[in-house]
Formats: structure tokens, C-alpha cells, sequence
């Protein structure tokens, strides 16, 4: 990641990096240790049952790695669709396979456990095609069903393949109008939970992080109630190439826009939880991002550190597989007879365990998967008589921490 559209490769932005395994521990321990947390302390329990945010966070900068590493003047390059969706695919499909595997014998056992075989094969099958396909976020039955995690795939899937129809636009904008696009787009994202706690379509009384409802999970995981997040950091990126934003800098605004977003997770659950769990934070997440990227405080220091960067390499195998990894954990301790009597240190054991095979992941299978897929993706086809493919302006590929 960086300051400016390069000819050939994006420098990386090494904070984003750090960010990123930030983002990926926050969702961890919101599912490993907020469960057990009830004896916690309050803030304690709010910062832990407020980590369902990291998902939001990595649209954000999901948004803003894109945008820095295709945006661009058009004299830098051109990218075709083609290239960037294959740069995308080979990025991220590989480990999420690994995922699916890894969470498949919960999910077939349970299946199996509350449906008769005709009825539970015919799940297994369905649920499995629609996540194989990355399509499974655009169902509520489907979407939290193989690997919880994966939904967000899906949302980024989608978001793939609208991002080079955005280019054009995007690049048309003036700062002004960039920011004028990111405010109304915040808009647009509050306006589907907002719409939900109007209508209350499944009828549901407080709502928390344990309520469930056919609307909730539409709300929470369908691709397009999430695109807004994604679009924010795609002009966040935007405003980064053009240095726009000259006032937005200081080395004391990293730790001002760290601490609003802590203090907004302090206050979460006095907050309508699909508000915060939907685009509450993306403005500051989109500020926070842009900061770091610019690399002047003491926050982006820390986060660029040589173990920052390769846990950040890492976070997104973390991410991906610490679901089915607790499960197993779990099915091995009760092989072993074994209890947990402290919620926090099983949390921050299990933590880094599962960080430690997230590292080994991201060595020896992410990155020679994802070179392999690529080389084979992007084989030289036999030349045929046609129109060229649609490019889109944007600099050489670059992965820069996404």
C-alpha cells in the first residue's frame, strides 16, 4: 500500500498489514472468549462482544487496498477484468477452500444429527454448492451455515466483480464530490438497519448479538446491505492517491481516531446492535485507514513492525479457519476429558495457537496456492479474431496487503 499510483508496483502500506491482523483478532475472540465472558468486566465484555465490527473494518480496508492498488491515471497502466478477477480469485480462494473442508465434518454431523438423511443430504449439497460458488451471503439459511466465517467472502465476491464498473466513476469525482459519495453511501448503509428496526419484520423484542431472525441474517450478511462499507474505503482510497484531505494528518489523530472507535465500542451495548453491526463505525474505520496508510504516528509504527506485518500476512488464514479450529479444539478436550476453567486464558491460548497454524498456512499453503492459481489462470490462451477486452485504468497488480 502507499502514497501515490507507481508504474509498476504498489509500495505496501505495512500498517494496513498490522491493521488487518487487528481486525481478524477482534473477530476471534468474538466468537472464542465473548461467550464465556459473563463474569468479565463490563468494558471488558463490550469490547469482546463488539468484535463482529473487524468484518465491517476489513470491507473498509478491503475497499481502500483496491482502490490504492488499481486506481490511478490511466497513462500508468490498464488491468483487464480478467486480470483482476483472477488476481482476486487466486488471493483468496485457496484458504477458504481450506476453510470449507475444515468446517465440513461439524456441519455434515450436525445435519445429519437434526434432519432425516433424505433432507439433511439434500442441505449438505445445497449449502456446500452455494458456498463453493461463494454465493451462499445472498441466502439467510445458507449463509452462516459451512464456516461462518465465509459469508463475508461472499460479500467480497460480489464486490469483486462490481469493482471495476466503479473505477470509471470513481476516478471522475473531485475530492469534494468523493466525500459528498462517501456520506451519502454511510447514509445508505444505516439505512438498512435502520429500516429493520422500523419494521421489525421477525417480530423480535432487544435485539443483541444472540438474536436470531430470517430479516437479521439477511440484514447481517446479504452482499448488497454490506457493499456501502466496501464503496466507503474504495473513496477513501481515492482520496489517498490524490493526497486529498491535507488536515486529515498528525501524528495524534491515529491514537483520536483509535480511541473514538474504542469508545463507540465501549458504548455498544447501550447502541441498536444492527446499527454498529452494520456501518455505524465505517467513517472511522475509513479515517482510521487513511491515517495509517499516511504512516505519521506512533499507532502506524507499531502496526508496520516486522511482527505486525507477518501476523498481518497471516490474518486472513486466522480468520478464516479459527472457527472450525475451535470446534475441533473443543471435540479434543472432551476426547481428553479435559475442562476450561478460565474463559480469558483459553482464549488467549487458543489465540495463539490458532495464529501459529495460521502462519504456517499463509507459508507453505496461501502463497505457493495462490502463485500456483495464478500462473494457471493467467496461461496465454490461443489468439482469437475479437474486440479487446474492457481495461480499466489502475496500476500494475499488486497485492499490498490484501
Amino acid at each position: 500500500m502507499p502514497d501515490a499510483m507507481p508504474r509498476t508496483a504498489a509500495p505496501h502500506l505495512r500498517a494496513l498489514t498490522g491493521l488487518r491482523f487487528v481486525a481478524a483478532t477482534q473477530v476471534v475472540l468474538y466468537h472464542v472468549y465473548a461467550p464465556g465472558a459473563g463474569r468479565a468486566p463490563q468494558w471488558v465484555r463490550a469490547l469482546a462482544g463488539s468484535g463482529y465490527v473487524g468484518v465491517g473494518l476489513f470491507f473498509v480496508l478491503s475497499g481502500f487496498v483496491l482502490a490504492y492498488n488499481y486506481l490511478g491515471p490511466v497513462e500508468e497502466g490498464r488491468v483487464t477484468r480478467r486480470e483482476f478477477w483472477t488476481a482476486r480469485l487466486a488471493r483468496v480462494y485457496p484458504v477458504y477452500l481450506l476453510g470449507l473442508v475444515a468446517g465440513m465434518p461439524v456441519f455434515a454431523r450436525w445435519m445429519l444429527h437434526v434432519n432425516p438423511l433424505p433432507a439433511a443430504l439434500g442441505w449438505i449439497a445445497g449449502v456446500t454448492g452455494a458456498s463453493l460458488a461463494l454465493v451462499q451471503g445472498w441466502a439467510p439459511q445458507t449463509a452462516c451455515a459451512l464456516n461462518c466465517p465465509g459469508w463475508s467472502l461472499s460479500a467480497e465476491a460480489f464486490f469483486y466483480l462490481c469493482f471495476p464498473f466503479l473505477v470509471a466513476p470513481v476516478l471522475r469525482l473531485s475530492a469534494r464530490q468523493a466525500l459528498a459519495a462517501a456520506a451519502v453511501l454511510w447514509l445508505v448503509a444505516l439505512a438498512f438497519p435502520a429500516a429493520y428496526l422500523a419494521l421489525r419484520p421477525d417480530g423480535l423484542g432487544a435485539l443483541t448479538t444472540a438474536s436470531h431472525g430470517v430479516w437479521l441474517m439477511a440484514l447481517k450478511f446479504n452482499p448488497l446491505a454490506r457493499l456501502p462499507e466496501f464503496a466507503i474505503g474504495v473513496l477513501a482510497g481515492r482520496l489517498f492517491l490524490d493526497g486529498a484531505l491535507p488536515r486529515l494528518r498528525g501524528a495524534w489523530m491515529e491514537g483520536a481516531a483509535m480511541a473514538a472507535i474504542v469508545a463507540v465500542l465501549l458504548a455498544s451495548p447501550a447502541l441498536p446492535y444492527p446499527l454498529v453491526h452494520n456501518g455505524l463505525l465505517a467513517p472511522l474505520f475509513a479515517t482510521l485507514v487513511l491515517l495509517l496508510a499516511r504512516g505519521e504516528g506512533v499507532v502506524s509504527k507499531l502496526l508496520s513492525g516486522r511482527w505486525m506485518e507477518m501476523l498481518g500476512g497471516a490474518s486472513y488464514a486466522l480468520y478464516i479457519l479459527h472457527l472450525p479450529l475451535n470446534d475441533w479444539t473443543g471435540r479434543a478436550m472432551d476426547a481428553l476429558d479435559l475442562d476450561v476453567t478460565s474463559p480469558a486464558g483459553y482464549a488467549l491460548v487458543f489465540l495463539a495457537g490458532a495464529t501459529l497454524v495460521s502462519i504456517a498456512v499463509f507459508r507453505w499453503v496461501e502463497e505457493p496456492a495462490r502463485r500456483a492459481l495464478r500462473r494457471r489462470l493467467s496461461a496465454p490462451r490461443p489468439a482469437r479474431v475479437e474486440a479487446p477486452a474492457p481495461a480499466f485504468g489502475g496500476g500494475a497488480l499488486a497485492e499490498a496487503g490484501d
